[in-house]
């Protein structure tokens, strides 16, 4: 609707501008000036809509360093970028997998619309987020691995999003009434934007079977051997379950799993899949197995 009415609006203005000596339909010669590079996409409501990965990410896409046909010298900043980008997925999973009570309790909080609450909880996680903060800001970091030109580039492409953000947000009323002041816009929108960002470091972690194994592996000390081969085992079962519980699967993923270890690990495993519980349904983990599995699994 928005569209619609500053198209009713812009058409007649465009009409009475156009030229005594242009051709009846020709409109005006106007030079057309270069697309700027931008990540700004908007939903139908008009409102700017999030990119996958962080505004960061989307502007480094943007920007294509590890492309084709980019100089070594972007080829270098795009690995020094791979790893400040690498150690701060880490940062994440090791959070989301440390703290998976603790984001349940966030979530139904916000579900109830207990601020008291809401806040008492972003501040605990505020708090074990601090490894996230050692270097400053993703954006300051990301900059200086750039070269002088991409790195202006960079910020002004990035500085341009955000304002386009802000400004959508303090244009939209509050729910309680009134607006949002700038500082208000500017919060919302960073939490929000950390917000997809653990929730992308979950799936990540679920999905690639990382979260199952850091928690069946809980207490054990695997060889070098060991890990390599039940982080494959698991990996493989993921890829083609897609992460669905298939009792069946989760069998086979048991007998491949526990026959990767010795005997005296067996028992720590079988107790860390037990402890999974409800979680089992959301991923899918290994069948816990009944006595006469566990006689019945053999050595290693």
């Amino acid at each position: 609707m928005r569209f619609i009415l500053a198209l009713m609006l812009v058409t007649p203005l465009a009409s009475a501008w156009q030229p005594a000596d242009s051709p009846p339909l020709g409109g005006p010669k106007v030079r057309e000036e270069p697309a700027r590079p931008t990540i700004i996409t908007r939903n139908f409501d008009g409102s700017v809509k999030p990119p996958e990965g962080t505004a960061e990410e989307a502007v480094l896409d943007l920007l294509g360093l590890g492309s084709m046909g980019a100089s070594p010298e972007d080829h270098e900043a795009a690995e020094r970028v791979r790893v400040i980008l690498a150690k701060r997925g880490k940062v994440l999973e090791d959070f989301v997998f440390d703290n998976v009570a603790l984001l349940t309790k966030l979530d139904t909080a916000g579900n109830t619309g207990d601020k008291a609450d809401q806040l008492a909880l972003l501040a605990e996680a505020f708090r074990k987020l601090a490894p996230l903060r050692e270097g400053g800001p993703l954006s300051s970091q990301i900059r200086a691995a750039l070269p002088r030109g991409k790195a202006e580039q960079f910020d002004a492409i990035l500085r341009e999003y955000w304002e386009a953000v802000i400004a959508d947000r303090m244009s939209r009323a509050k729910p309680e009434g009134g607006f949002p002041s700038r500082l208000e816009a500017i919060a919302a929108a960073r939490l929000e934007s950390l917000g997809r960002e653990i929730e992308r470091s979950f799936y990540r972690l679920l999905m690639s079977g990382e979260f199952i194994y850091r928690v069946a592996t809980r207490g054990l000390t695997l060889t070098p051997e060991q890990s390599r081969r039940l982080r494959a085992v698991i990996e493989e079962h993921y890829r083609v379950t897609g992460g669905n519980d298939d009792e069946a699967a989760n069998r086979r993923l048991f007998a491949k799993s526990i026959a990767v270890l010795d005997d005296d690990q067996k028992p720590r495993f079988i107790r860390n899949l037990r402890e999974l519980g409800s979680p089992k349904k959301a991923a899918p983990a290994p069948t816990p197995p009944s006595p006469d599995d566990v006689e019945g699994a053999g050595g290693g």
